[in-house]
C-alpha cells in the first residue's frame, strides 16, 4: 500500500512557488522518463545476465550439452556473509526506486482498464525492476573478473544516470544543489562506493592467482586451508566455545559499587559493542540500509517543503498585518501563533519520528544478533518454536521478511509522525491558551485530578511497602506469607480500593498499548499481539521464519565441521596429485592397477571394532531398538489379555 501524503503536499508547494519569483530560479525537467528508462534497461540487463550465465557451468542437468553452459546464476547468496557491504550498497542504490514505488506509485508499466489489469501492471513492474538490477547483484555474486567487469560497467552507468537526472536543471542555485545533495546523499554514496570498489576488485582479480575452494565457511584464498577455517568468523565462534566459562561477576556491596554497576549496565545496553566471531547476514544489513535511506529521503523532502511553505505563509501574514487596522491586529497575531505552532509541531514530530525509527533499526540489528546467538544454543527466546510451524511456512516467512521489514518501517514512520503531530498540536494549543490568559479551565482540571492521582500513588506505594516488610518473610526474599490474619483483613478492604484503582489502570493500559503498538510497529522482532495470538501477526511470523532458516543454514558449528571435512578431502587430493607429479619428474612413477575396494566390508569391520570398544552403543542401534519396541508391544498385549480374562471372570 502507498502513503499518498506527499502528492498533495508537493502540489501545494508547487502552487506557492509559482507565486514567488525568488523561489523559481531552477527549472528541472525529467530528461529520462521513468517508464522508458526501466523498460529500455531490460535490453542490457538481459544481455549481461546471459553473459554471466554462460560463464557458469551447470552442475547436474545436461552436462554434455554446450559443455555444461549456461549455468544458473543468482543475484545474492542470502545465507552468506561475503561482500556484505557491496550488497548493502547495491540495495541502497535501489532505495529511491523503492521510495517512488511506495510513496509516489511510479511503475515501469501502466495499463488502464479494470482493477485486475492495474494489479497485473504492478506485478509486471516489480518483475521489470528486479530484472533491471539483477546484473549488478549477479556480478557481485560471481566473484570473478568477468563479473566485476560487468558490475563496473553497470555501476558506472547507474551512477551517471542518477547524477544526470538529479542535476540536469537550468539555472541551478547553490541552495538547490545543496538540497539535491542532501536528499540523495545516501543513494549517491552507494553508487560512488560501487563505482570505486568494483573496478578495484576487478583489477585485484586480474592480478591474483585464483585458488579459491568452495568451503562452507567464509573462506579466504590461502595456501593453508585449515588456518583459513580457523580465522573465519565461524571458526572463531567455535574456538570460543572451548574456552572455559567466565566467572560470574560479584554482587556489588557498597553504595558506590551499586551505582557503578547500574551505570555499567546502562552503558552496555545503550552503547553497541562488537562481538568477535559474529557477522550480520547480508540480507539483514541490506534491509537496514534500504529502510534508513527510505525514511531519510522522506524526512528531508517533507522538512524542506514545510520550511519553504511556512516562509511563504509568514510573508503573507506580514503583508496582511501591514494592511490590517489596529483593531484587528489580534486576529493577525492569533493567525501567526497558529501557523507557528503548526510549523513547530510538524518539524518536531517529523524529526522525533525519524530519530525513533533510526534507533529502532539499530535495535533490530542488536536483537537479531542476540536472538540468533540464542538459537545457536537451542534457545528460542520469545520466537515461535519451529516445531509449531511447518518447514514450508518458515521458508515462506523467510522469503517475506526483507520486503515486509521495509514496508513496516515506512508505515511505522508515517503513523508515528501522525501521532506525534496530534500530540504536539494539543500541547501547542494548551500553551497558546495559557499564554493568552485562558488558563482557568486548566487550573480547574488539575484541581480536580490531583487528589485522584495522589491517592492512587499513595495506595500503590503503601501496598508495595506493606507486602515487602509486613506480609512476606525475610523482607520479601521468600514468597511465604507472614502475619496471615492481618493480611486477610487488608486484602478484604483493598478489594474495594482496587476497584477504583482499576479504572485508572485500565485507561493507562489502553494508552500504553497504543503507545507501544505505534512505537514497535516498525520492529518485526517484537509482536504487537499477545503470545497466544502471535500467529495473527504476519510481520512477526515472517521474522520467526527468517530467524529459523538463518539458524538452520548458518550455524557456525555445522559449517565449521563441514569445512573441516572438505579441507581433509582437498588435502588428500592435493597430496595424491603432488606425489604423482614428483613420480613423473623422477621417472619412478609406476602405473599400478587399482584394486577394488570393498567399502561395505571396510564399514562392517569398523562398525564391529566400534561396538567392541563401546558396548553401550549396541542398545542404541536400530535392530536393538526395534527388538525393545516389539518386546514392549508383546508385554502390552499380554497385559491386555490378562485384563480381559479378569473382566470376563468377574462377569461370569
Amino acid at each position: 500500500m502507498s502513503l499518498e501524503i506527499l502528492s498533495p503536499l508537493q502540489s501545494i508547494y508547487d502552487g506557492f512557488q509559482t507565486t514567488n519569483s525568488s523561489q523559481s530560479d531552477a527549472i528541472c525537467t525529467e530528461v529520462i522518463p521513468h517508464k522508458k528508462l526501466y523498460q529500455f534497461l531490460l535490453i542490457p540487463a538481459v544481455v549481461f545476465t546471459l553473459l554471466l550465465a554462460f560463464a557458469e557451468k551447470r552442475v547436474h542437468k545436461c552436462l554434455q550439452c554446450l559443455a555444461g553452459r549456461p549455468g544458473v546464476v543468482y543475484p545474492m547468496d542470502i545465507m552468506g556473509r561475503s561482500s556484505r557491504v557491496s550488497y548493502a550498497a547495491a540495495f541502497g542504490a535501489t532505495a529511491t526506486l523503492c521510495s517512488s514505488v511506495i510513496f509516489e506509485q511510479k511503475y515501469a508499466v501502466e495499463l488502464g482498464g479494470a482493477a485486475y489489469i492495474k494489479v497485473f501492471a504492478v506485478l509486471l513492474s516489480m518483475l521489470i525492476y528486479g530484472l533491471d538490477f539483477m546484473p549488478l547483484f549477479t556480478a557481485i555474486t560471481a566473484n570473478s573478473s568477468l563479473g566485476f567487469a560487468v558490475g563496473t560497467l553497470y555501476a558506472w552507468a547507474f551512477t551517471l544516470i542518477v547524477f544526470f537526472r538529479n542535476f540536469y536543471c537550468d539555472g541551478l542555485t547553490v541552495r538547490t544543489v545543496l538540497l539535491i545533495i542532501a536528499v540523495n546523499l545516501p543513494e549517491m554514496l552507494c553508487h560512488l562506493y560501487l563505482s570505486i570498489s568494483l573496478p578495484v576488485r576487478f583489477v585485484r582479480s586480474l592480478c591474483r592467482k585464483r585458488n579459491h575452494q568452495d568451503l562452507a565457511v567464509d573462506f579466504e584464498d590461502e595456501d593453508d586451508i585449515l588456518d583459513s577455517i580457523k580465522r573465519s568468523y565461524q571458526g572463531v565462534h567455535v574456538m570460543k566455545l572451548f574456552n572455559p566459562p567466565k566467572d560470574e561477576p560479584q554482587q556489588p556491596n557498597g553504595l558506590k559499587d551499586k551505582i557503578i554497576s547500574i551505570f555499567k549496565g546502562i552503558y552496555h545496553k545503550v552503547v553497541y559493542s562488537r562481538l568477535e566471531g559474529f557477522r550480520y547476514s547480508t540480507r539483514m544489513l541490506s534491509v537496514s540500509v534500504v529502510s534508513f535511506i527510505l525514511i531519510y529521503q522522506v524526512y528531508v523532502v517533507i522538512l524542506v517543503a514545510i520550511i519553504d511553505l511556512v516562509d511563504i505563509l509568514f510573508e503573507l501574514i506580514g503583508a496582511v498585518a501591514d494592511a490590517t487596522e489596529d483593531d484587528l491586529q489580534w486576529v493577525v497575531r492569533l493567525l501567526f501563533y497558529v501557523v507557528y505552532s503548526v510549523y513547530i509541531s510538524l518539524v518536531v514530530s517529523l524529526t522525533v519520528s525519524f530519530l525513533v525509527n533510526v534507533i529502532m533499526i539499530v535495535h533490530t540489528l542488536a536483537s537479531y544478533r542476540t536472538l540468533l546467538l540464542g538459537l545457536y544454543k537451542g534457545d528460542n527466546g520469545h520466537l515461535t518454536p519451529k516445531e509449531e510451524k511447518s518447514n514450508s511456512t518458515l521458508l515462506v516467512g523467510s522469503m517475506r521478511y526483507a520486503g515486509y521489514q521495509v514496508a513496516y518501517v515506512a508505515w511505522g514512520y508515517f503513523i508515528q509522525f501522525l501521532i506525534l503531530f496530534i500530540v504536539a498540536i494539543i500541547l501547542a494549543v494548551i500553551i497558546i491558551l495559557v499564554i493568552n490568559g485562558f488558563h482557568g479551565w486548566l487550573v480547574t482540571i488539575l484541581h480536580n485530578l490531583w487528589p485522584v492521582l495522589l491517592s492512587s500513588l499513595v495506595v500503590n506505594i503503601t501496598q508495595k511497602i506493606v507486602c515487602t516488610f509486613a506480609f512476606l518473610q525475610q523482607n520479601g526474599k521468600v514468597l511465604a506469607i507472614d502475619n496471615r490474619r492481618v493480611f486477610f483483613v487488608v486484602v478484604y478492604f483493598m478489594f474495594f480500593y482496587n476497584i477504583f484503582l482499576g479504572l485508572v489502570s485500565c485507561l493507562l493500559r489502553i494508552i500504553k498499548a497504543m503507545v507501544l503498538g505505534a512505537l514497535f510497529l516498525p520492529r518485526l522482532d517484537h509482536s504487537t499481539l499477545p503470545r497466544k495470538f502471535q500467529w495473527f501477526d504476519p510481520g512477526f511470523d515472517s521474522f520467526c521464519g527468517f530467524m529459523h532458516v538463518e539458524n538452520a543454514h548458518t550455524h557456525p558449528v555445522v559449517l565449521t565441521f563441514i569445512s573441516l571435512v572438505q579441507a581433509e578431502i582437498i588435502e588428500k587430493k592435493r597430496l595424491v596429485r603432488n606425489n604423482s607429479l614428483e613420480g613423473v619428474e623422477n621417472g619412478t612413477m609406476m602405473i599400478k592397477p587399482k584394486r577394488p575396494i570393498n567399502t561395505v566390508a571396510r564399514f562392517q569391520w569398523k562398525l564391529a571394532y566400534t561396538l567392541i570398544k563401546n558396548p553401550q552403543l549396541f542398545i542404541q542401534r536400530k535392530d536393538a531398538m526395534m527388538q525393545i519396541f516389539k518386546q514392549r508391544e508383546i508385554e502390552a498385549d499380554v497385559d491386555d489379555r490378562d485384563i480381559r480374562i479378569e473382566i470376563l471372570g468377574k462377569k461370569m
